[in-house]
């Protein structure tokens, strides 16, 4: 993996290209193992050289061998939710996962990436029904992204108030809706 990376780093212009990404994104397993963060910082410099988010190229991406996502939901659903949840219990405000010596832990997936992919699917919250909502929850990353609001990094800590303020405006939408269609209706 040093030499996938040594390589985007000497032509950054050639390799931020999203037929160079894609087959990265398949691989990454979005955990903090070593290669996962290696990939990771690829996919940061990607977003810095093409001024893009690396997120759209995750539709595709699932966490386990089954199935085929064909959307940001479909990946974030692959997760498993008893491995997001000790991602969520596994960091505090005192020491975070990116605090550690050696940032090797293949059992909790990185906080960031799946901030990243919620706020992916939030962006295309219309959408979505009332079971793409549930399969949302059930995932567990909504607990993450609460829990790193009292995260030590200051990025991260935005990260996650975007995105959760994000899927309260959301949800206060679609609830408000609801209540008007049901008076409207009345």
């Amino acid at each position: 993996m040093d030499l996938v990376s040594s390589l985007f780093a000497m032509n950054p212009t050639n390799a931020s290209q999203p037929s160079h990404i894609i087959p990265l994104a398949r691989i990454y397993t979005g955990t903090l193992s070593w290669s996962d963060l290696q990939l990771r910082s690829i996919f940061e410099r990607f977003e810095a050289h093409r001024l893009l988010s690396a997120v759209p190229l995750f539709t595709r991406w699932s966490a386990n061998d089954s199935g085929s996502p064909t959307s940001l939901l479909d990946a974030l659903s692959s997760l498993d939710p008893a491995l997001t949840m000790k991602t969520c219990t596994s960091f505090s405000s005192a020491v975070t996962p990116y605090h550690s010596e050696a940032p090797s832990d293949t059992k909790i997936y990185d906080p960031r990436f799946l901030i990243s992919l919620l706020s992916g699917v939030l962006a295309n919250v219309e959408s979505m029904n009332h079971i793409d909502w549930v399969n949302l929850f059930r995932t567990n990353v909504v607990s993450v992204a609460l829990r790193a609001l009292a995260a030590r990094e200051d990025d991260i800590r935005e990260l996650a108030a975007q995105t959760l303020f994000v899927l309260g405006h959301s949800l206060t939408v679609r609830l408000l809706n609801k209540h008007f269609d049901y008076w409207k209706d009345g």
